[in-house]
């Protein structure tokens, strides 16, 4: 499996259960309790799904919440 990284830090990981103790020990106090009960719930493979898919969302959230017409980029076409 390749290396992956923290989706809150540059920790690196490989092993899920690995990761699963870091967000525990280093993150805890800012996950919401969603995010905890997804940690707890999944394992393996699926707790590499569900950290793949909190990213995809998070991206998403940040790139809709960027305003697409503003009066600084008013007439230029946005591409996302």
């Amino acid at each position: 499996m390749p290396r992956r990284q923290c989706p809150f830090c540059y920790h690196q990981w490989s092993r899920p259960e690995k990761i699963r103790v870091h967000l525990l020990d280093y993150h805890r106090e800012v996950l919401s309790d969603e995010f905890l009960q997804g940690i707890h719930a999944a394992r393996g493979q699926a707790l590499v799904a569900y950290l793949d898919d909190y990213q995809v969302r998070v991206l998403l959230q940040n790139v809709l919440s960027i305003p697409l017409f503003t009066s600084e980029n008013a007439g230029y076409v946005v591409q996302l």
